[in-house]
C-alpha cells in the first residue's frame, strides 16, 4: 500500500511538472507574439498614440501565476488566463489590420490623385493657351555664347543678371547654360531660375511649364523640390487661380520628397498650402 501511495505521489508530481513546463512554453510563445504585435504597431504607426490605435495589449496582472506555474486559491485557472491573453491579442490584431487597410486605402487614393497631376496640369495649360494664354515657352532672344570661365562662370553670369533684375536676360542666359551643359550639376538650379525669371515677367503659364519640366526631367536634382513647390505657386498666379491643381502639386511634393526638403521649401510649403486653402 505504501508503495502505491508513493507511486501516486510521484506520478502527480511529474504531471504537475509537465503541466508547469507546458504553461511556461505557452507563456513564452504568447510573450513573443505580443512583442511582435507591438513592434508592428511601432513600425506602421511611428510615434503612434490613441489617435491611431488603442493602447497596447493588456496582459493579466502579474501574480496570477506563481513562480512554479501553479495557481493560488481564488486565482484564475491557466486556461482562463491564456484565453484572456489570446482574446486581447486577437482583438489587437484585428484593430491593427483594419487600421492598416484604411491607411492603404487612403494611400491608394493619394497615389491615384497624384498620378493624374502631371497629365491633368499639362492638359489644363494647353487649354489656357488655346483661350488666350501667353503661348508656349519662348527661349528665343539670343542667350549669348558661353561666358568665360566655363560652365561655372556661365551660370554665375546668368545669376548676376537675375540679381540685377534683368529677368529676360537671365532667362536667356540660364537657357543657354542648360543647352550647353544639360548634365551639369547646376542644370536643375538653372531650370528653376528660368521659371522664376518667367514669373518675374508676369508669365505664370510659361513658368508652370518651366518648373514642371525641370521637375520631370531632373527629379533627383537639387532644385527639383523647389520647382514642384513653384509649380503650385505659379498656378496660383494665373487668373483665376488654379487652387485644386496647386494643392495637387503640394501633395506631390510632400509625398515624393518627404524628409528631403530644405527648411526653405518646408516653410514655403506651409505658407503655400494656407494660401491655396488646401485641405
Amino acid at each position: 500500500m505504501r508503495k502505491i501511495i508513493i507511486a501516486a505521489i510521484l506520478a502527480s508530481t511529474a504531471a504537475g511538472a509537465a503541466q508547469a513546463q507546458t504553461l511556461g512554453t505557452l507563456d513564452n510563445r504568447l510573450n513573443k507574439l505580443e512583442r511582435e504585435v507591438r513592434a508592428v504597431q511601432r513600425k506602421v504607426f511611428p510615434g503612434g498614440n490613441d489617435r491611431f490605435f488603442e493602447p497596447e495589449i493588456q496582459t493579466p496582472a502579474p501574480g496570477a501565476v506563481d513562480d512554479n506555474g501553479g495557481f493560488g486559491v481564488g486565482a484564475a485557472t491557466p486556461t482562463a488566463v491564456f484565453t484572456e491573453r489570446l482574446n486581447a491579442l486577437e482583438s489587437q490584431v484585428q484593430n491593427l489590420t483594419g487600421q492598416v487597410e484604411e491607411m492603404n486605402f487612403k494611400m491608394r487614393q493619394m497615389q491615384e490623385r497624384l498620378a493624374s497631376f502631371e497629365s491633368d496640369t499639362k492638359f489644363r495649360l494647353q487649354t489656357l493657351e488655346g483661350n488666350g494664354g501667353e503661348g508656349a515657352l519662348d527661349f528665343e532672344g539670343g542667350g549669348g555664347s558661353p561666358s568665360a570661365g566655363g560652365p561655372e562662370g556661365q551660370y554665375a553670369a546668368a545669376y548676376s543678371l537675375y540679381e540685377e533684375k534683368d529677368f529676360s536676360g537671365a532667362q536667356s542666359a540660364f537657357t543657354a547654360f542648360m543647352e550647353a551643359n544639360p548634365e551639369h550639376e547646376k542644370a536643375s538650379a538653372a531650370g528653376y531660375w528660368i521659371g522664376r525669371s518667367l514669373l518675374q515677367q508676369d508669365q505664370p503659364v510659361q513658368a508652370v511649364q518651366a518648373f514642371l519640366s525641370n521637375y520631370q526631367e531632373r527629379r533627383d536634382g537639387v532644385r527639383a523640390p523647389d520647382s514642384l513647390l513653384w509649380v503650385g505657386r505659379s498656378l496660383m498666379q494665373i487668373e483665376p487661380p488654379r487652387r485644386e491643381q496647386a494643392c495637387q502639386a503640394y501633395d506631390r511634393l510632400e509625398t515624393e520628397y518627404e524628409g528631403k526638403m530644405s527648411n526653405e521649401v518646408v516653410s514655403g510649403l506651409v505658407e503655400a498650402r494656407m494660401e491655396a486653402d488646401c485641405s
